[in-house]
């Protein structure tokens, strides 16, 4: 395997519970990310294609197989999450808000919704919001991959650039206070807002 993360924990009496929810938190964050893959047919096929096809000293990076054929397949969290989206949608409501842990894969999840939404729509139009500027270079790549779009067509509000006149854009909170007059009510179709506990602050 590519990578592994393993704990040994031995517990003697009740004073180590501690320990153990601590170490129950931490693989539940970590079977619920998108570094858990589920062990299905398709990863045992590929396995099997690389172990006739390389010496054994190599690694098998499953993930990497998937990511260089842009093909990304939702954990069992998103499936659930994605398709609690859509019906959310389909019952008339147009605003959903998704609590998961840190590192369980909230990018990948609002990408693969944006890709479900516009679907079969037309001039695809979205803003993506955050307040760090390392989660909107992540979020473009990410967006990048899973919509199979060029990075070069999205539009950046944020580190001194101010490229408006796209209509996918990822902003950051600053930057979009100078210049949110510059949309209409109705520029996006879509809009996602990272880290939504900061959202208070976002008063523009």
């Amino acid at each position: 395997m590519y990578s592994a993360e393993e704990w040994n924990v031995k517990l003697t009496d009740n004073d180590f519970f501690d320990i153990y929810n601590q170490s129950f938190n931490q693989f539940q964050k970590l079977w619920n990310s998108n570094e858990a893959i589920e062990l299905t047919e398709d990863f045992v096929g590929k396995y099997e294609e690389y172990r006739e096809k390389n010496r054994p000293q190599n690694t098998f990076d499953y993930r990497k197989i998937q990511t260089e054929k842009k093909k990304f397949i939702p954990n069992s969290m998103q499936i659930e999450i994605l398709e609690k989206l859509k019906n959310t949608r389909e019952s008339g409501n147009n605003r959903g808000l998704v609590v998961a842990a840190t590192g369980t894969g909230k990018t990948y999840l609002a990408a693969m919704d944006v890709k479900e939404f516009f679907k079969n729509r037309k001039n695809l139009s979205f803003l993506f919001i955050a307040h760090r500027e390392e989660l909107l270079d992540n979020a473009i790549r990410v967006f990048s991959d899973i919509l199979h779009i060029e990075k070069e067509n999205f539009g950046r509000i944020f580190s001194g650039i101010k490229e408006v006149g796209h209509n996918m854009i990822f902003a950051s909170v600053q930057s979009l206070r100078n210049c949110y007059k510059d949309f209409t009510s109705d520029k996006f179709h879509y809009i996602i807002i990272d880290e939504f506990h900061h959202a208070s602050a976002f008063k523009l």
